[in-house]
């Protein structure tokens, strides 16, 4: 009968991603009873699982910056979980990273998504030091792509301090953000870092 039948226990088969899970910013919201925090099956699905290198995936990476805009691009879900950034899905669609996505051109298959920098079952809060967008880490993570920008500013008054331990020198999200990422030569840019800068 139908009311033996308990939920799937992804563990069985997937023991690693799970216990990863359980450390990241959607386990540690469940487990203190955030019940809207994402689950396996938020990202994956349930009877419509596929690999994420099927196109029709939710985690293939065409798709990816959709699935977490359910969450994350839901006005009234970021809300009440209190999500940190709001609505960031907006954002990121409208930033150099998120254009480039949706224009489905060939930089498509290298422009980074939302697993691309906050990674898959690792996902941790930007507060956490083993987070791969802390302010720490974050050049790292930038300079993974960006690697001659990265070379450039570790030879930067800013990234000489860094070196240095002074976590409160500029980074590459002081300047060009998280998730409104422009092109240094739009204007919006030009007039953002002034206010930054000061």
């Amino acid at each position: 009968p139908h009311g033996t039948v308990k939920p799937a226990q992804c563990a069985s088969c997937h023991d690693k991603a799970v216990a990863d899970y359980v450390k990241t910013a959607h386990g540690l919201a469940r487990a203190v009873g955030q019940s809207v925090a994402a689950s396996c099956a938020s990202c994956h699905g349930t009877h419509d699982i596929r690999k994420s290198s099927d196109p029709a995936s939710r985690m293939h990476r065409s798709n990816v910056a959709a699935t977490c805009a359910t969450c994350h691009g839901n006005e009234e879900l970021a809300r009440r979980a209190n999500l940190p950034g709001g609505n960031v899905a907006a954002h990121y669609a409208d930033s150099i990273h998120g254009r480039a996505l949706a224009k489905k051109t060939a930089i498509a298959d290298v422009v980074p998504v939302c697993t691309g920098c906050h990674g898959a079952h690792d996902i941790r809060s930007k507060n956490d030091v083993a987070s791969r967008v802390s302010r720490a880490n974050s050049p790292a993570m930038c300079g993974s792509c960006h690697a001659a920008i990265k070379m450039e500013w570790e030879r930067s008054h800013h990234g000489k301090l860094r070196q240095a331990n002074v976590l409160q020198a500029p980074g590459c999200i002081d300047c060009h953000s998280a998730h409104d990422i422009t092109l240094p030569s739009d204007p919006r840019f030009a007039l953002g870092v002034i206010e930054q800068c000061g």
